[in-house]
């Protein structure tokens, strides 16, 4: 939840949106590398981190992470203008706020920087303002761009995961094990293709 009792008026806020779609990430070193660069970036700017927004095990393609996520949270308090005009939200990338239908993914997108906040993605160094998408078109052109290949590269691993359930949901009806896991009272015999008591 965030702290609104901190405050600092002599320094841009600064808030870090951290997303991984599966908390077996966390064993890996994006955690640590995305922190990290956030603490660089904030640094380097002279920036003050208000809070650590984190949606663990969130998915960002079905929009969970705003309808239930800590950005959810987050958009409800830009909603309250409760988050300083300025402040800046620092992420990893454009995919890790949404990887839904890029339509969808642009409207929460345009709702924070219309709120005068500030995007920064690490992965490129860019920061995205109302202004900047308004006078330059190319950036419009690079978030839509990132928006699309998000929502794309999570449709193929949806059809993937999908294809391979009902791969082995019919394996299964023909008495194939689906997984090295069953009770301890039966045993598979391949000769026979089906489970046997013990």
């Amino acid at each position: 939840m965030l702290d609104m009792s901190k405050s600092n008026k002599k320094k841009t806020k600064a808030y870090s949106y951290i997303r991984m779609s599966s908390k077996k990430q966390l064993h890996g070193d994006s955690l640590r590398r995305q922190l990290e660069a956030t603490h660089r970036y904030v640094k380097a700017n002279g920036l003050v981190l208000d809070d650590d927004l984190r949606d663990l095990g969130v998915s960002a393609y079905t929009s969970a992470n705003v309808t239930e996520g800590a950005l959810g949270q987050f958009l409800s308090l830009v909603r309250e203008s409760k988050i300083p005009c300025g402040s800046v939200l620092v992420v990893e990338s454009l995919d890790r706020i949404s990887r839904a239908k890029v339509l969808d993914a642009f409207d929460v997108f345009r709702e924070i920087v219309r709120a005068g906040i500030k995007i920064h993605t690490l992965e490129n160094g860019k920061t995205y303002t109302n202004e900047n998408i308004n006078d330059n078109f190319s950036d419009l052109l690079i978030c839509l761009g990132i928006m699309a290949r998000a929502n794309e590269e999570s449709e193929r691993k949806s059809e993937r995961l999908g294809a391979m359930w009902d791969n082995k949901h019919s394996l299964a009806k023909k008495g194939v094990p689906i997984g090295g896991l069953h009770p301890a009272w039966v045993e598979y015999s391949a000769d026979q293709g089906k489970y046997i008591l013990i």
